[in-house]
């Protein structure tokens, strides 16, 4: 991971004019009217690393959020770097079930895949807040996702087939067989 230099003056600045516009006196009050004092600085800190796509990414997450208040700093930071919500993950990440998308990936891949295919509720929502968190850090430390899978390894359970003429035909004359290779004679074999 690459040392992370703050938000640009120029990105602050957008990011302030966006979010005026959008929120209005809401972030006027919490942050300021202009990204000069400390909650800009805070901000430029904790955005650190972000470029332009990032940040309109951000935006464009924040505004499906449906809040009618801003979000803090880490959170809007989330929002950049497409980390989904844990109500979001959750819905993707079950015992057995292929995790698809790479962030849903990435939390599976900090879980014990077999006590949690044998956990209960509980303790297997537990498990996915904990990787949840885990994961999330990562992203927001600069890590990577996960690359996508080759392929998925498909369900390996046994088929039930019918069986054909043929098929019931070799079984018998192979019942056939055995009872005449160890000496069984119908009347034995039922005793």
């Amino acid at each position: 991971m690459q040392a992370r230099t703050s938000l640009s003056q120029e990105l602050c600045d957008l990011l302030w004019a966006r979010m005026v516009a959008r929120y209005g006196h809401r972030w006027i009050a919490h942050y300021g009217d202009t990204p000069d004092g400390l909650a800009g600085a805070e901000w430029r800190d904790t955005l650190a690393g972000v470029d332009r796509d990032m940040l309109r990414k951000g935006f464009t997450a924040d505004a499906l959020r449906g809040e009618d208040w801003p979000p803090s700093s880490p959170k809007f930071r989330a929002l950049c770097f497409g980390v989904p919500s844990f109500a979001e993950v959750e819905r993707l990440v079950s015992p057995g079930r292929p995790a698809t998308t790479p962030f849903a990936r990435l939390v599976m891949g900090c879980i014990d895949g077999w006590e949690f295919q044998h956990a209960d509720m509980d303790k297997a929502r537990r498990m996915v807040q904990d990787a949840y968190a885990l994961a999330r850090e990562h992203i927001l430390a600069g890590g990577d996702l996960p690359d996508e899978p080759v392929a998925f390894i498909p369900d390996m359970k046994p088929r039930k087939r019918e069986l054909s003429e043929r098929d019931i035909a070799a079984g018998a004359a192979e019942l056939e067989r055995l009872k005449v290779q160890f000496g069984i004679d119908g009347g034995e074999a039922q005793q």
